[in-house]
């Protein structure tokens, strides 16, 4: 489980960006430097946007038109420098290195009479009332148990596991098989969603559009 930071969250600054010290731990420590770096430079550009429009506001040179338009030209320029700030290449880096370390799938047993345990497994569950083998097979998945969970999601008649229940029990299992892996890529990616979070936060602000903004890949771990 994720250990988050006792102390409270500190607000960065007057536009509120998220700073290392609203990170959990684990996060913290891998990427608080990075966060903490690209603040000052949002910081900036959201200084500088305000600078602009409020010079605008009282040139007297302009008509109101001419502000209105002026004042898109401004906004457009801000998230032209604020799409620029979406993406980091450690990050990008980190979460292709994780996401690929993470199993797709469940390893086969290939052990010597691996099939006669495969069918002595789907014996014992199918003998199983349906809610008790439910509960049977949600505690194999926890604990990891690939083997069996391999032999009942392979059941040649798809009578072990419900099929509503299978894409649970595969991920449970994966998951509880190679902990480590998953967490490392949680931590990217909770990195990731703090990283263009402030961004995203920062086009809110001044009205701001990030059309190109990089596909959500920072999704869960399956």
């Amino acid at each position: 489980m994720t250990q988050y930071a006792p102390k409270p969250p500190i607000v960065v600054g007057k536009y509120g960006l998220t700073n290392s010290s609203q990170l959990p731990e684990s996060v913290r420590a891998v990427y608080g430097k990075l966060i903490d770096a690209q603040v000052p430079k949002i910081e900036a550009i959201l200084d500088e946007h305000e600078a602009a429009s409020n010079a605008l506001r009282t040139d007297g040179s302009l008509t109101p038109a001419g502000k209105r338009e002026r004042a898109a030209e401004l906004r457009d320029e801000a998230g032209k420098k604020l799409r620029a700030e979406l993406a980091n290449p450690r990050l990008e880096q980190d979460l292709k290195r994780t996401q690929q370390s993470v199993p797709q799938d469940l390893p086969e047993d290939n052990g010597p009479n691996a099939e006669l345990r495969a069918i002595e497994t789907r014996r014992r569950l199918l003998a199983k009332e349906p809610e008790d083998r439910s509960s049977s097979l949600k505690m194999l998945g926890r604990n990891g148990n690939v083997a069996a969970v391999h032999a009942a999601l392979n059941d040649p008649l798809g009578e072990v596991v419900p099929a509503h229940q299978r894409d649970e029990l595969r991920a449970t299992a994966l998951r509880a098989a190679s902990p480590d892996r998953f967490a490392a890529a949680e931590v990217v990616e909770q990195a990731i969603r703090a990283y263009r979070g402030n961004v995203e936060m920062a086009a809110r602000k001044i009205g701001a559009e990030l059309d190109d903004k990089i596909a959500d890949q920072a999704g869960p771990a399956k």
